[in-house]
């Protein structure tokens, strides 16, 4: 039963990578991984509650009662990369005494999480390993434990929905888009095209235009990755895209889990097949739901979950910084090559090229509408 009193939205980002100096001073934000949280408050500000709120007039909400989703909203921030090596339990999704996730009373308080973007990469999957030596062929440090320890929880978090005890809204980007399809059973590989990096134009599919009405077909969204969620028609199959078999180092699946059912594409680009996932509350499939619900808006109100290979909460000053930290290096082996930051960072001072930021906050926007009335009770329009 709704309580009379509005109950604040509880909305936990989880921090896969920290905001590094560079980037903080390019967008005025905290180091670390607080202004990895402050990136995603910000985006929700000034996009979702500004610009793309559908009730929103002249930067005054229409309705004084929608006004109640922003009030108060409280944000926790975990590292859950951070520390040291961790072990996986099997049998355990909640380790009280581990700070880098929400216990289990936390999560049952959190409404939405928000995986965030990170140097890591979810092909260390299998990499794990007590030695702190080891690195990986690309020089970087193994994540021992850690990829293993989020693929558990995220599809603990998943699974709860699903299964109707609880009611948590989920958004991701980039790294956090394969981490969370990964969960969902899915397979993610090294790009054999190579990294994808800056303005980035998303073609969409029947699905896509259906997510983002008045899209023109298309999106553009920052980017900066070289691994990406396969589209896997047989997951076990060892084939992608109708290429051919690749090696367990390229491309990694947790054959043990199934698949999780109603999570769909929304979107392509000429380098990467899977450009974000959409999923709805139950097991229908998006399509169904969107046809199914009485209009768009209601629609993406029960969308379960929502994720974008690019990343939404940059702006281009701090994507011009990011490509800059990230350059191949003999220190930074796999790093971007020259000739393709070059040419990211021309596209990215192009000012006829718009982000497509308010597309992507519109969807957010109704995500948490949706989950503000799923806690507090309809809100009366």
């Amino acid at each position: 039963m709704p309580s009379s009193k509005p109950t604040p939205l509880q909305i936990a980002v989880f921090a896969c990578g920290p905001v590094t100096p560079a980037q903080a001073k390019a967008a005025s934000l905290s180091e670390g991984v607080q202004g990895t949280q402050e990136l995603f408050s910000n985006f929700i500000s000034d996009y979702c509650f500004k610009g793309a709120n559908p009730y929103n007039s002249g930067g005054n909400v229409i309705n004084p009662e929608l006004a109640k989703i922003t009030d108060g909203l409280q944000f926790s921030v975990w590292d859950v990369l951070g520390g040291e090596p961790c072990d996986v339990d099997e049998k355990r999704t909640f380790i009280d005494d581990d700070p880098r996730f929400p216990s289990e009373a936390i999560l049952n308080t959190i409404d939405v999480i928000i995986i965030s973007g990170s140097e890591a990469s979810v092909r260390y999957w299998k990499t794990d390993s007590s030695d702190p030596s080891k690195i990986t062929p690309d020089g970087k440090p193994v994540w021992e434990g850690k990829i293993k320890r989020l693929q558990k929880y995220l599809r603990y978090v998943i699974d709860q929905t699903d299964r109707g005890e609880k009611d948590t809204r989920v958004f991701a980007s980039c790294f956090g888009h394969q981490i969370l399809s990964f969960s969902c059973g899915n397979a993610v590989g090294l790009n054999p095209k190579g990294w994808e990096v800056g303005p980035t134009r998303i073609r969409l599919n029947d699905l896509g235009k259906s997510v983002f009405k008045g899209s023109q077909g298309f999106l553009t969204l920052q980017e900066i990755h070289r691994d990406y969620v396969c589209l896997n028609s047989n997951a076990g199959g060892g084939e992608y895209e109708g290429g051919p078999p690749r090696s367990e180092e390229d491309v990694v699946i947790d054959d043990s889990i199934d698949r999780v059912v109603g999570l769909d594409c929304w979107g392509k680009s000429d380098l990467t097949p899977n450009q974000g996932m959409i999923k709805f509350l139950g097991t229908q499939k998006p399509k169904e739901a969107l046809k199914s619900a009485k209009n768009y808006f209601e629609a993406l109100e029960k969308a379960h979950i929502f994720t974008t290979q690019g990343h939404p909460e940059f702006n281009r000053e701090s994507m011009a910084d990011l490509i800059q930290e990230c350059l191949e290096t003999a220190d930074n082996k796999g790093g971007i090559p020259k000739d393709v930051a070059d040419a990211a960072l021309k596209e990215n001072d192009r000012k006829d090229i718009e982000i497509s930021y308010e597309s992507i906050a519109l969807v957010w926007w109704l995500m948490l509408k949706g989950a503000y009335e799923a806690k507090n009770g309809k809100i009366a329009l």
